[in-house]
């Protein structure tokens, strides 16, 4: 499955031109304390898929599930976390088994790199050899002198071996523009032009990989930690459903009830309170979910979970979404994939509250990655097995972006039983 390493999170394609912009949306981050810390913004940009409204809010999607309106924000993980991971120095390598020295130069020729380039990179005085590996060390010139194109084909197969982290675990950049993606953010503008030069298209993502040439551009240790930490940069929907006057509660509670009642004594109350309430209109989307993923939305996971051996992912995130409390054995991948696929059934149509979607390679059967969805086109995930990949909720089609290829489908999974409660 896709993970992020310390290049991190994030999504989509094509245009690098900044989009519109619309007011009504903000910067979410967490303190050192690991409350959420939230800075309005002005002017925002929005994509495609969401348009914003008069009232200026950026979100509006109406249907069984309520009128859902929000804002999209971005959240970074906080400093003590990021000081976890090794950044890399300026160096940028490629590295290589040593078994493909034979037809290397073939290699990357065919995806596109001028041979001039290739022969200068494999001759003796610039390659480098290590006990299991050889290593290419290209200049910043020449890495920046690669069109976009060539560089989704070279960093594709770069992302083949484990010893080239930043290709496979990329920056992930939502909102179709690197310019919107990092507006908020304390990065020079030098450094934003040079991500947005630099990204690259991942099947329908747009993604970005060269960390170590940001760490050169660098000017002080604290702006390398600064730049460290905006590559956990992730945008994600803040969500409200507002009651108004002509909202028909007993729909909007079986929709958020699973048609049957199910935690009907922990959504009811609140909702017929709003209802009643003079100047409450609304109420954030995680008072509307069970207790597990409520408690876990817009945070990253704790270093705690480093006792068991392992960190949550995305299908321990699906199996104990209904959950009270998070059961630790489904930290082992195989016997979560076990009980997604054991308790669920395949559906046809559209997916409603609850339902798996479920991520999985057509030539090999194996699975990708899992989420929740909730309404909307809207998902709950986690995009990632570490800590700098936060529970968060995001757009379907974003998720789509990150994980379906060409050679990857999607599945919408329903609980053959109801969940205990």
């Amino acid at each position: 499955m896709l993970t992020a390493g310390l290049l991190l999170v994030g999504l989509p394609p094509v245009s690098s031109q900044a989009q519109p912009a619309a007011p009504g949306s903000s910067i979410l981050t967490l303190d050192e304390s690991g409350h959420l810390k939230i800075i309005p913004e002005e002017r925002s940009a929005i994509d495609g898929d969401h348009a914003a409204d008069s009232s200026g809010r950026l979100i509006r999607t109406r249907g069984p599930w309520g009128n859902l309106e929000g804002a999209f924000v971005f959240i970074e993980a906080p400093q003590s976390i990021v000081d976890a991971y090794p950044i890399p120095d300026r160096q940028t390598r490629w590295a290589f088994p040593l078994d493909e020295r034979p037809r290397l130069q073939q290699q990357l020729e065919d995806v596109g790199l001028d041979p001039r380039l290739v022969q200068s990179l494999l001759s003796s005085d610039r390659l480098r050899q290590g006990r299991n590996h050889l290593y290419l060390l290209p200049t910043v010139d020449e890495v920046v002198s690669i069109d976009r194109d060539t560089r989704s084909r070279l960093c594709a197969l770069l992302a083949e071996f484990p010893t080239n982290p930043q290709q496979q675990n990329p920056l992930i950049i939502t909102g179709r523009s690197v310019q919107t993606f990092f507006r908020t953010s304390p990065l020079r503008s030098e450094l934003v032009d040079m991500i947005d030069r630099l990204s690259y298209s991942r099947g329908s993502a747009l993604v970005f990989s060269d960390l170590s040439i940001l760490v050169g551009m660098a000017r002080t240790d604290a702006e390398v930690k600064l730049i460290a930490k905006s590559m956990t940069r992730a945008r994600a929907a803040m969500l409200h459903l507002v009651v108004e006057p002509t909202t028909r509660i007993q729909d909007v509670l079986a929709y958020w009830t699973l048609g049957s009642g199910f935690r009907t004594k922990d959504v009811e109350p609140i909702l017929q309170s709003i209802a009643a309430t003079d100047g409450i209109d609304s109420l954030p989307i995680g008072h509307l979910l069970p207790p597990v993923p409520r408690k876990l939305l817009y945070t990253f996971a704790s270093p705690d979970y480093a006792k068991y051996g392992s960190l949550p992912d995305c299908h321990w995130t699906t199996l104990n979404f209904f959950r009270t409390e998070p059961q630790a054995y489904y930290l082992d991948a195989d016997i979560a994939i076990n009980g997604i696929l054991t308790e669920h059934e395949r559906v046809e149509g559209e997916p409603s509250y609850g339902d798996v979607l479920f991520f999985r390679r057509v030539s090999t059967g194996l699975s990708i990655h899992s989420c929740i969805y909730l309404a909307g086109g809207f998902v709950f995930t986690k995009n990632g097995l570490n800590m700098v990949s936060p529970w968060t909720i995001m757009p379907l089609n974003d998720v789509k972006d990150i994980y379906l290829t060409d050679d990857a489908r999607m599945e919408i999974l329903r609980r053959k039983n109801l969940p205990d409660e």
